[in-house]
């Protein structure tokens, strides 16, 4: 594939695409932002299970 055949088919792709409405761009938001604070969480998780002993041992005197 040559450079010109590669650019006619990137004007193809974006001739194609179209603005999202509110809707749609509300819902990828939301599932970005849940997707995000899961794995947060699970990092998190992942981080206290690692330094249990410590932890524990700082709570317990």
């Amino acid at each position: 594939m040559n450079l010109k055949e590669k650019l006619e088919n990137c004007k193809r792709v974006i001739a194609m695409t179209k603005k999202p409405d509110l809707e749609e761009f509300s819902l990828t938001s939301r599932i970005c932002a849940i997707g995000l604070l899961l794995i947060g969480f699970l990092g998190f998780l992942i981080y206290l299970i690692a330094n249990a002993g410590e932890l524990l041992s700082w709570l317990g005197g």
